[in-house]
C-alpha cells in the first residue's frame, strides 16, 4: 500500500517516521520539565520558611520572593518553549511535505543593486 500511494518515495520517507515522533516527544519533555521546575521552586521555597534558627519574617520575605518569581518564569518558559518547538515542527519537518513553491521572485526594494549581488 506503502508502494502503491506514495510511490517509492514511500519506503524512503519510513526513517523519517521515527524521526518526526522523537521530535513531539520532544514537547512532552518540555511540559515534564515545567512539572519539575515548578515542583524545585516550591521545595526552595518552603524550606526557606523551615529553616531552623533563620528569623521567621526575614526567611518569610524571601521564600514568598522566590515562590513568585520562580513561578512566574517558569510561566514565560512554559508559554514560549512549546510554542516554538510546535512551530518548528510544523514549517521545518511538516510543512515541506505538502507545500510547493512558486509565484514570482521576492524584490524585496525594488530598485537595481548597485553594491551587491543578487
Amino acid at each position: 500500500m506503502l508502494l502503491k500511494g506514495e510511490g517509492i518515495k514511500g519506503p524512503i520517507e519510513l526513517p523519517s517516521l521515527l524521526s518526526n515522533s522523537l521530535s513531539y516527544t520532544r514537547i512532552i519533555a518540555v511540559g515534564l520539565s515545567s512539572i519539575y521546575i515548578a515542583s524545585t521552586v516550591n521545595l526552595i521555597a518552603f524550606e526557606m520558611i523551615w529553616e531552623p534558627g533563620t528569623p521567621v519574617g526575614v526567611a518569610t520575605i524571601g521564600a514568598i520572593i522566590v515562590f513568585l518569581f520562580g513561578h512566574s518564569l517558569n510561566t514565560v518558559l512554559s508559554i514560549i518553549a512549546p510554542g516554538l518547538h510546535s512551530l518548528r515542527l510544523q514549517y521545518v519537518e511538516f510543512f515541506g511535505k505538502f507545500y510547493e513553491g512558486g509565484g514570482r521572485k521576492y524584490d524585496p526594494f525594488g530598485y537595481i543593486r548597485k553594491y551587491t549581488e543578487e
